[in-house]
């Protein structure tokens, strides 16, 4: 019975609350930026995770390294690998390029971001403190501290 309840609750958790509260449990999947995102100072990160069913949870999250920090973020609760590579084709459309990169590296270009633009009086995008910063490791020094230019 204890095993019925438990699929009901996962059931009924809404994509947001998944995320928020249980995304940091699936492994990490893979991790992507646009390739130009140093010198252009706007990085458009994925950071995705996979279920045990082989479906995927990702987020996309628009970079402003020269000042604003989280511009915007969207995501996407159980999605395909075709759903996943369609969205960074959509921003490949304005001429970004898509390299993999590891999660530290995508870690530190979204926290850099936010910290500095904490400094001018910039909060992140409020669907990032609602629903896509649990998608990230909490940062702490777990995660390698890397240098960002900002």
């Amino acid at each position: 019975m204890a095993k019925k309840k438990n699929r009901q609750q996962q059931q009924d958790l809404s994509p947001e609350n998944y995320i928020r509260q249980r995304s940091r449990n699936l492994p990490l999947y893979k991790c992507w930026v646009n390739r130009d995102w140093a010198s252009k100072q706007t990085a458009f990160v994925f950071v995705a995770r996979e279920h045990v069913s082989g479906s995927l949870t990702f987020c996309m999250y628009w970079v402003d390294l020269l000042c604003l920090g989280i511009k915007d973020t969207i995501y996407k609760h159980s999605a395909s690998e075709m759903e996943l590579q369609l969205a960074r084709e959509y921003i490949s459309e304005y001429g970004f390029q898509f390299i993999e990169i590891p999660y530290p590296l995508a870690h530190n270009i979204i926290y850099a971001a936010i910290e500095y633009a904490e400094e001018y009086g910039f909060n992140p995008h409020p669907n990032f403190t609602r629903v896509t910063q649990y998608l990230l490791e909490e940062d702490t020094e777990d995660i390698p501290l890397m240098k960002i230019h900002c």
